[in-house]
């Protein structure tokens, strides 16, 4: 027992459990094959899914962002490079983010917005290989409004 009064942790007693649980004999020298047990069954699982047609998105940003305010406006401007078929492109906009879609591979592009913004305002251009989303800011307001208390 350490000087705090807890148990040590058992490795070996873990060891045996996990070769139980799993089914994956543990080799000497340490629990390296917990690691690749793991990856042998995360490819497995990979596998399976591409051989049901299951393809994972690209995570990659094909298009370079830049995100920027006016007093009343919240702007982004995406550089669309010319592998890019501009008129696949499909842009839509939440409150806190703006969602492009169509994009080489099914590939999809989140920008996240500095402040919230009404999204029924936007407007989108494209222009000489730049798409520009324009969105109007949303009101804050500093006016206090009476919360009615409620008694039982």
């Amino acid at each position: 027992m350490s000087s705090s009064g807890s148990k040590a942790f058992d490795w070996e007693r873990f060891g045996r459990w996990m070769e139980q649980q799993m089914g994956a004999a543990p080799r000497s020298g340490g629990f390296a094959w917990i690691s690749d047990y793991v990856d042998r069954m995360m490819k497995e699982a990979m596998a399976a899914q591409e051989q049901e047609g299951f393809r994972p998105k690209k995570q990659s940003k094909p298009l370079r962002e830049e995100t920027f305010e006016t007093h009343h406006y919240v702007i982004v401007r995406l550089h669309v490079p010319p592998y890019v078929n501009e008129r696949k492109l499909q842009v839509h906009a939440s409150a806190h983010r703006l969602k492009i879609t169509g994009l080489p591979g099914g590939a999809e592009q989140t920008v996240v917005f500095p402040l919230a913004v009404s999204p029924d305002t936007a407007r989108a251009l494209y222009k000489d290989g730049i798409l520009q989303v324009k969105l109007l800011k949303r009101k804050t307001s500093e006016r206090f409004e009476e919360i009615y208390i409620r008694y039982r």
